[in-house]
């Protein structure tokens, strides 16, 4: 059983390296869009930029949901719970935020039409700051699990 469980976490570990490494990747998009709207809010943009914005926003929405569906296609959270099943109300409501994070793209998606870059920014403070929680979040309850439960090194 030991054995069973060291290489579950091993497994475990590898892919939740991976997801990590699409946070980071994430998070470099996410300080692109940051810049860039609030160099529109402050009327400090160069020219073509409003075109620009649309499109760094709309790849953001296509990263976040490609690696939110990866994260519940792989099932890492849910295997936390399953090693540590006093977090599984933690992972239901971390899954449960991926429908809300898709809605907050997909309203700032529609917002790059509206012009109104002060409060777009505005929005995306606000986004990446649950973003960044939701995946600290992660973080936490996978570490905990696997490292604390299955007694790996940490």
């Amino acid at each position: 059983m030991t054995e069973t469980r060291g290489t579950q976490g091993r497994e475990s570990q590898s892919r939740w390296q991976g997801i990590e490494s699409e946070h980071r990747a994430l998070e470099r998009v996410v300080e692109r869009v940051e810049a860039l709207l609030g160099r529109l809010a402050k009327g400090r943009a160069q020219p073509g930029e409003e075109v620009k914005a649309g499109g760094l926003v709309e790849e953001l929405r296509g990263r976040l949901f490609e690696h939110l569906e990866a994260e519940e296609t792989n099932r890492i959270l849910e295997q936390a719970a399953t090693v540590a099943p006093r977090f599984a109300e933690w992972v239901d409501r971390l899954l449960g935020e991926h429908d809300d994070l898709r809605a907050h793209t997909r309203a700032l998606v529609a917002g790059t039409g509206s012009g109104d870059w002060t409060a777009l920014h505005a929005r995306f403070v606000e986004f990446r700051r649950v973003l960044r929680a939701h995946e600290r979040a992660e973080n936490e309850v996978v570490q905990r699990a696997y490292l604390e439960d299955i007694g790996g090194p940490g």
